[in-house]
């Protein structure tokens, strides 16, 4: 791959030219060369950990939680419009319980919110 052939060379440049310098204290560059070698390896090695993860286990397992309490919370609210409208006279258990609900929608809608603003960079990630 061309692209790993100039960061090899881009990287390992500075101590390629100190071990052609003619000195006496070769191990320097050398040492120099093998620890950088070590931190890009050490690097590299993180990055494919990253990758070969299944999932990123914070926001976006817990939005899909919140969306779907926030869908059975919808189907309730419909269920409690459509019995209160068909209903002969007003029943305040069931427009307690819509209102309720209406309420915890409110907020799982702020979670839900936040939990996005906060799990965009997730979805390079999967």
């Amino acid at each position: 791959n061309t692209n790993t052939a100039i960061f090899g060379c881009a990287s390992f440049c500075v101590c390629w030219m100190e071990m052609l310098k003619d000195t006496q204290d070769v191990a320097a560059p050398l040492d120099m060369a093998i620890q950088e070698l070590r931190s890009c390896l050490a690097g590299s090695i993180c990055c494919f950990v990253c990758v070969l993860l299944p999932y990123p286990l914070t926001a976006t397992g817990e939005t899909e939680e919140v969306v779907t309490e926030l869908v059975t919370a919808v189907g309730s609210v419909w269920d409690g419009v459509v019995g209160h409208y068909c209903m002969k006279s007003d029943n305040v258990y069931r427009q307690r319980k819509m209102m309720q609900t209406l309420r915890s929608m409110e907020v799982h809608m702020r979670a839900l919110e936040s939990l996005l603003d906060d799990s965009w960079w997730e979805c390079l990630l999967s």
